[in-house]
C-alpha cells in the first residue's frame, strides 16, 4: 500500500471495467503484463482453459481502466469498491479481480489504498462509533507500467517512422 495525499484520492476515476484492449500495441502491453502476474503468482494447479481465456480478458479491463486513469486524472488514481456485491453486475467477478490486483501489486504494476470509513463524531454522548462509507479502493499504475506502456507506443511510433 501506498501512502497517498487525500485530495489525490478525491479526484479519482471510476473503473467501469469496459475498456479492453483493442489495438495490437494494447493487446502486446496486456500479454506483457500477463507474463509479470503469471511470474510473480503462488499457484497451485494452472488455469483450466476457460479460466485462462477469462484470466486475459480481467487483466486487458482492468489494465484498460488504469491507463485511462492515469491519462485523465493528474494523480493517475481510479477507484472500485472492493465488496463483492459491487461486481455482481460486472463483466469480471470479485474472485478474478482481487488476486489479479494483487497480483500487480506484488509485481510493483500498481499502487493501491485501501478504500476506508469515515468514523461519525462523537459529540460526547456516550454513543457506540458510528461509521459511514467513506473511500472505495484505489487503484493506479506505477512508474513502471506506465514505462511499458509508454515504451510500446515510442516503439510503434518509431516503426512507423521508418516505413514512410
Amino acid at each position: 500500500m501506498t501512502e497517498v495525499n487525500i485530495d489525490e484520492l478525491k479526484q479519482a476515476r471510476y473503473m467501469s471495467l469496459t475498456s479492453p484492449p483493442a489495438s495490437p500495441k494494447a493487446k502486446r502491453l496486456v500479454d506483457s503484463i500477463i507474463d509479470i502476474i503469471l511470474s510473480a503468482e503462488q499457484r497451485k494447479r494452472a488455469r483450466q482453459p476457460s479460466a485462462a481465456v477469462a484470466f486475459k480478458s480481467a487483466v486487458g479491463l482492468i489494465v484498460g481502466d488504469l491507463l485511462i486513469g492515469l491519462q485523465t486524472r493528474e494523480a493517475g488514481w481510479s477507484y472500485l469498491s472492493l465488496s463483492t456485491a459491487a461486481f455482481s453486475d460486472r463483466p469480471i467477478g470479485y474472485k478474478t479481480f482481487k488476486p489479479i490486483v494483487q497480483a500487480m501489486e506484488t509485481a510493483g504494476l500498481i499502487d493501491v489504498s485501501l478504500g476506508r470509513n469515515s468514523q461519525a463524531t462523537d459529540f460526547g454522548f456516550g454513543q457506540q462509533p458510528a461509521y459511514t462509507p467513506g473511500y472505495a479502493t484505489r487503484f493506479r499504475p506505477t512508474a513502471t507500467m506506465a514505462a511499458m506502456a509508454l515504451a510500446l507506443i515510442l516503439s510503434s511510433k518509431n516503426l512507423m517512422s521508418l516505413r514512410n
